[in-house]
């Protein structure tokens, strides 16, 4: 070396790079508890080297300056990355689907659940009233009992149901502070590539705060979504959610969230790809194809859509229907005479959604124990003849005040319904008219 101090300028070096880690380390030790802080790790490196007798044959001299710190790298592996984030959205899939069946069980519940005690005593105690009433069905305190347990069972069913709705309207309400957050998260994850992009364009410093918030986002990002991602050889990070382009290099594509007009649940689309005007939505999520092989139970946002369903759901979600709206003309079948749902359309719709299952299947119990009271305490028959046909129509004809309201088109006998705007219609062999055969009969002796 040229001096004697030239050991001492290494030593020195030596020092300062130690010193310079321990702040490394110091900054690792209180930021321990800092949400989204990812260890520090110092990489050291040889300073440059100072090079004599140039033109020596065999080999050059070279005296070395120390030693300096290289970079402060991130200790985060990017496989362990993506295999934390796939499986937080998965985990996240089937908690918020634990919790939707945990709230239902809850409300049903025979054993401990209040509205569910109270449905089962209300049906137990029906029951027990109509035994009453055939021992003794002349008997106007049977007679009340029955009229009054009934209403009771009514009632209670009624709080149940309601109770589900309430829960299926709270998961639509959860579903767009979902959506909100995930925009609000692409937001972020689009201003950060710019700002790292920045600091770091001239190869010397690396944006480690910058890097810890967005690596923060992704993480909560990939909670709430099935997202994968790639980070270019610029520092910027580009997300796809369900295969769709999120994040890219210059912006990030808002999800939007259409209101169904009838519902008011929320269905989340792609603003980018859709055109309302023509009532076309190219929609996020596909609720019909979720497989745990193909690895598509990932995401919260995906579980609350599959458990809140498309709409509140009744006893019709089970049987093989279809509402239509508009005129006179439109057909219409009654419920009796609609069959069962198929096993793939049930597989498909309602077996897929908690809530809509739930309310389908209560609406069905209520709806069936409804029918068989009906039909034993008030017994109707098919019209048989076109006297039948012709007795109605004039019949009709005559009530055009009451409501709903009728119209009498010939022996046809159409019958028309207004309600809420929408048209039922019904041919007269449809009808049926009571059963005075078999009908019961008042304490007055009237019908």
């Amino acid at each position: 070396m040229a001096n004697g101090f030239g050991s001492l300028y290494v030593g020195n070096s030596g020092l300062a790079g130690a010193q310079n880690g321990l702040n490394v380390v110091a900054n690792n030790i209180a930021n321990a508890d800092t949400v989204g802080y990812v260890r520090q790790q110092v990489v050291y490196e040889d300073k440059n080297y100072l090079y004599m007798g140039k033109t020596a044959a065999i080999s050059k001299i070279q005296g070395g300056l120390g030693v300096g710190i290289g970079d402060v790298a991130h200790t985060r592996d990017m496989f362990l990355d993506r295999a934390y984030r796939s499986e937080s959205g998965r985990q996240n899939f089937y908690e918020a689907s634990y919790e939707a069946a945990w709230e239902v069980e809850t409300m049903l519940n025979e054993s401990n659940g209040a509205l569910g005690i109270a449905l089962s005593q209300s049906i137990q105690d029906l029951d027990d009233a109509f035994n009453e009433f055939a021992n003794t069905p002349g008997d106007a305190v049977s007679q009340n009992l029955v009229a009054q347990k009934a209403a009771l069972f009514l009632t209670r069913a009624e709080g149940v149901y309601t109770a589900l709705a309430n829960y299926q309207s709270n998961i639509n309400t959860k579903i767009q502070k979902d959506i909100d957050r995930i925009n609000e998260l692409g937001d972020t994850i689009n201003e950060l590539n710019w700002k790292i992009q920045k600091v770091e364009a001239g190869g010397v410093e690396t944006a480690m705060e910058m890097r810890d918030a967005r690596d923060s986002a992704l993480d909560e990002l990939a909670s709430l979504v099935n997202i994968s991602y790639k980070e270019t050889v610029d520092g910027v990070v580009k997300v796809q959610v369900e295969g769709t382009d999120f994040v890219i290099g210059s912006r990030y594509y808002k999800i939007e969230s259409y209101v169904d007009p009838d519902s008011g649940f929320v269905t989340p689309y792609w603003g980018v790809l859709s055109e309302p005007r023509r009532n076309d939505y190219y929609e996020v999520f596909d609720l019909t194809n979720i497989d745990p092989q193909r690895g598509s139970d990932v995401g919260e946002l995906k579980a609350l859509l599959l458990a809140r369903g498309d709409a509140p759901a009744t006893y019709l979600n089970m049987l093989n229907t279809e509402y239509y709206k508009g005129n006179i003309d439109d057909k219409y079948t009654s419920a009796d005479q609609l069959s069962e749902v198929s096993a793939e359309k049930y597989d498909s719709t309602v077996a897929n959604s908690m809530m809509v299952n739930s309310e389908a299947e209560l609406d069905r119990i209520v709806h069936e124990l409804v029918t068989r009271v009906n039909e034993l305490l008030s017994p109707t028959v098919e019209l048989s003849s076109s006297r039948d046909v012709s007795e109605v129509a004039d019949k009709l004809k005559e009530d055009q005040a009451a409501e709903p309201k009728y119209q009498s088109l010939g022996l046809s006998a159409v019958i028309v319904h207004d309600q809420d705007d929408w048209t039922h219609t019904m041919s007269a062999e449809d009808l049926r008219i009571f059963d005075r055969e078999k009908g019961c009969i008042g304490s007055d002796y009237k019908i």
